[in-house]
């Protein structure tokens, strides 16, 4: 059996706080009770515990995973450290999600659901820059939009994470 990783160590390892693995921990152990492996189908549950709530589909994606896992490990349970990987993986991608809301509220302050020329010839002033109304079009189109229409928030992400940003 290796040895126990510390609670630094995981956090180190998983781009968490030592608080966020203290809390896992905490989640796992709620539903380990004796043993130091819990049944596949508390997964849910516990993260739910969290405030991690998998849709449907990613339960399911979840459940095959740690059940590929499982079976390749000789395991009759999810041991913390397969609980942990799964759970840090859906915080990170939560933490994505709302900076993503974040920088996108910045561009659509009014909450239209769309990044207008108007919203970048707002930011472009507020930063003193001065582009001209075919640049900022390019833009929008470069993003999948266009002049008349604006990008949504999909669109922001997606030309967000060409630039490397996320």
């Amino acid at each position: 059996m290796p040895p126990k990783r510390t609670n630094k160590k995981l956090a180190k390892e998983h781009n968490l706080d030592e608080s966020d693995i203290v809390e896992i921990r905490e989640a796992f152990e709620l539903l380990a009770s004796d043993s130091a492996t819990i049944h596949v189908s508390s997964v849910r549950s516990a993260m739910s515990a969290l405030g991690l709530e998998p849709s449907l589909e990613e339960s399911r994606q979840i459940t095959a995973h740690l059940t590929q896992l499982m079976s390749s490990q000789d395991s009759a349970g999810v041991t913390f450290d397969m609980f942990l990987d799964v759970v840090a993986l859906k915080m990170t991608s939560r933490d994505k999600e709302s900076e993503v809301d974040r920088a996108f509220e910045l561009f659509d302050p009014k909450g239209t659901g769309k990044i207008t020329i108007h919203d970048l010839r707002r930011i472009a002033k507020t930063l003193g820059e001065t582009v001209k109304d075919q640049e900022l079009t390019d833009m929008l189109e470069e993003a999948g939009g266009s002049y008349a229409d604006g990008i949504d928030k999909h669109q922001f992400e997606q030309v967000m994470g060409r630039a490397g940003i996320w």
